[in-house]
Formats: C-alpha cells, structure tokens, sequence
C-alpha cells in the first residue's frame, strides 16, 4: 500500500469513528443509560461482526446541520410534538418504561442537492420520459424507464400514481448491505442475527451499467433480492432469493436454502404476509414500508399533514440496548406526509396497511401494520439517510409489537451502491458459495 493511500485510508477510518462517538455531544443532551451508538455496540462484537458504515461515507450536511429543537429524553416534553407524529408512534414514546427512552432532534429542510448528484440524472430522466407513461386497467405501471413516472401527480385525483411514484422515487441501482437484526421481548430476553442483504433493480438505473434500464431481460424481472444469514450459528448459511416480476399476475419465485436440510425449498406466495426469518418482527410484504406488488393491493387516500420526518436522518447506528428501538437521537425536519391505506387482494395475516409517506423524498418513514380483526399490529419506523453521495437508505430501523411487548431492531452496518451487480450474481449456486458456512 503507498504511503498516500495509507494516510487517506486512516483519515477514511478516523472520519468514521468522530461520527459515530460525538452524537450526544453534537446535540448538547446526554445520551440515555442504555444507549449504545456505531462500532461500540456490543451487540456486533458478540455477533463477530466488523462496523463498516457506509462505503461513501456520512453526509456532512446533514451530519453537522444546526439542532433546532430537541424532545423527548432529557429534552422538551413529547407532548408538544404530539401533532407531528403518528399516533401510534406518538403512545409508544409516551410509555418510555415500557418501550425505552427516545429522543427527536429536528433540523432545517434540506434539499438534495440538483448538481453534480445521481438525483441530477433522476430528474433529467423524469424529464426526458415526462409523459411517456401509462397505467393499464389493473393499475400496472407501463412503458416505464427511468426517473419519476408521473411528475406532479394529485394523489387526491389519482392514488396509484403517487404509488409508483414512491416505488420508483430517486434510490440505488443495487447494494450489499450488512445488517444487524436484534429482536427483544418483555423479559429483556434479546435473540440476535446478521445477514447480508443483495439488491438489484432493472430499471431506473443511475449509475451502474447498463443504464438506464438493464437488457437483455428476457423473463421481465423488475428487481431480484437476497437475503444470506451469517450469525448466530443456527441460522447460519441460510439463504433467501426472490424474483420480482413486472407482470402483477405472475408470482413472485422465492427460494429458500435451509442449511440443515441441506435442501432448496420454494415458499408459497401466502407466505409474502408471513413474518421474515430469525424471528423479526418484519413481514415480507410490508417490509420497508411496502414491499408487496402495488397492484396487488387496493390503496386509498387519506390525506395529507405536516409531520416531522426522519428521511434526512444520520447514517449513524442508535440503539438502546434494553429498549426496544433503534434511532433512539437522531434527526428529522418538518415537511408533508401523505397518509395512504393499502388493502391486500387477499387477507391471510394483515387486514390493511397505513403508510406514511414523505412527499419531498418520496420514502416512508412510518408504518403501521393491522391484523386480520383490524387491530393496529406492528408500528415500523425508518429511519432513511442520505449518505455522502446523497444515496438515501434506511440505517435506522425498528418494528413495534404493538398488541405485545417483543420488537425488531435493525441496523445497516455496511452498505455500498450501484456495483453494476448481475442476474447471474443470484444464482443460488453462486450464494451459498458466499454464504454457507456448515
């Protein structure tokens, strides 16, 4: 290694670890007993697992912005914001006894920047396919390429067009994230897991090649992803691929490798309501907010509010380590939420979705997910940053029983984007080679 590639690898490292320890000074507040922040949670040490954080780095905008206001622990009571939140977020922050301490710092709006970004080429994709986009009958978005499909859409006029302007919202080509899922129940009782997870989507391609669609796609895949499980030891080497297709009636094909079996097993699509493995509190479908096929589902408007947003937030890791969430100091900005009701086609766990989505980043940081009775389920928070390439991604995430006490907190520990990945990096040959362990 030259001397100069030495020296900026250590700054890299340096620039790294000042971001992850100077948080609660940053804010001027005192961190909560159980808080544990970056590399230092202890978690990842048991786990074996090294913190990378985001290959492009923290954003300094965001990073260093001004606090304007600070509620919750040691802060501003919650009740001032009470208006600004969920409801069901707003009683889970209520009960810190119950659920652990939380703290809301808000900062100024501030825009991604529209020169010399990947969200440029977004929006002059948007401009140059403005137009060109249809929905069909069934609400199937059509004749798709890249940037915003619908610019300017009234979600009051016309529901599915938001929709898919969420689905398509400015985001990465493809990423291999490292992920830290740490479930807690009543007791205290913490069951921990790590995977890495492998994304690619086939259109709206910013940056890796080819772009911006990727072709040949013979089979119409619009995105492909997986799911390899490295720690603890009895999930180890377990492995989980889907295909997603363009064409709403044809199902999604999912495989799962049980290591222990030694065998590939398909799942069933009544499993897309099911919960995900290692005992997260996270469905498939609604997983991020929503990851079922749009026109699969029924959506409804129900209007718009100002809210504070936590789709600026800090790359980050927060977690308390006796409670039960994760983002546990960071950042959010005002700005408006659509609230959309989404029904499935098919009830089997989930009766209906409640998403909230931020209407400058077109993201969602809070959902809530009902039962089969209609009863609030679990409430799930993301909390999205961008990181130094203004690449958005959810660092911070948790998902709340809400009919008892257990939860799943995550954290993304390493991410890196647009690698120019390939089908044929999915195969289930080509993961276990870089999974299995046993």
């Amino acid at each position: 290694m030259s001397k100069k590639l030495f020296i900026s690898s250590i700054l890299a490292l340096l620039m790294v670890f000042i971001h992850q320890n100077s948080w609660a000074e940053g804010t001027g507040l005192p961190k909560a007993p159980n808080w544990s922040f970056g590399a230092e949670i202890p978690i990842l040490k048991e786990l074996g697992v090294t913190y990378k954080g985001p290959a492009n780095g923290p954003n300094p905008a965001i990073e260093n912005a001004k606090i304007i206001n600070s509620w919750g622990y040691k802060a501003k009571p919650i009740e001032e914001i009470k208006d600004l939140l969920p409801e069901e977020f707003y009683e889970v922050l209520q009960n810190p006894k119950k659920w652990g301490d939380f703290r809301i710092n808000e900062i100024a709006n501030i825009p991604i920047p529209t020169k010399g970004t990947l969200y440029e080429k977004y929006l002059e994709l948007t401009e140059k396919y403005k137009g060109t986009c249809t929905l069909d009958a069934r609400g199937q978005l059509q004749n798709y390429v890249g940037g915003r499909p619908f610019p300017g859409a009234d979600p009051e006029k016309d529901i599915m067009k938001l929709m898919w302007n969420w689905e398509k919202t400015y985001y990465r080509d493809d990423m291999p994230a490292g992920f830290l899922a740490s479930n807690i129940d009543a007791s205290g009782f913490t069951r921990n897991a790590f995977a890495e997870k492998l994304v690619m989507r086939f259109d709206t391609r910013l940056e890796a090649d080819p772009n911006p669609i990727y072709q040949p796609n013979p089979k119409g895949i619009d995105n492909i992803l997986a799911y390899g499980y490295t720690a603890p030891y009895n999930v180890a080497g377990m492995i989980q691929l889907t295909y997603r297709y363009y064409d709403p009636d044809k199902e999604d094909d999912t495989w799962m490798y049980i290591p222990a079996m030694r065998r590939v097993r398909r799942m069933s699509t009544a499993q897309r309501q099911d919960r995900m493995p290692a005992g997260m509190n996270f469905i498939y479908d609604t997983n991020e907010g929503f990851q079922g096929k749009l026109a699969r589902w029924h959506w409804k408007y129900l209007g718009k509010k100002v809210m504070l947003s936590p789709a600026n937030g800090t790359t980050q890791l927060q977690i308390d380590l006796k409670g039960h969430m994760t983002g546990v100091d960071n950042r959010y900005y005002r700005t408006t939420m659509y609230i959309v009701e989404g029904t499935p086609e098919k009830a089997i766990t989930l009766s209906k979705i409640k998403l909230y989505i931020d209407s400058e980043r077109l993201l969602i940081p809070y959902a809530v997910n009902y039962d089969v009775k209609g009863r609030p389920w679990f409430f799930q928070y993301y909390g999205y940053s961008p990181d130094g390439k203004w690449i958005p991604c959810p660092y911070n995430m948790f998902s709340i029983d809400l009919q008892r006490t257990y939860s799943t907190r995550a954290l993304l520990t390493s991410t890196d984007f647009n690698l120019s990945m390939k089908p044929e990096d999915f195969s289930m040959e080509v993961l276990k080679r870089k999974f299995q362990q046993r």
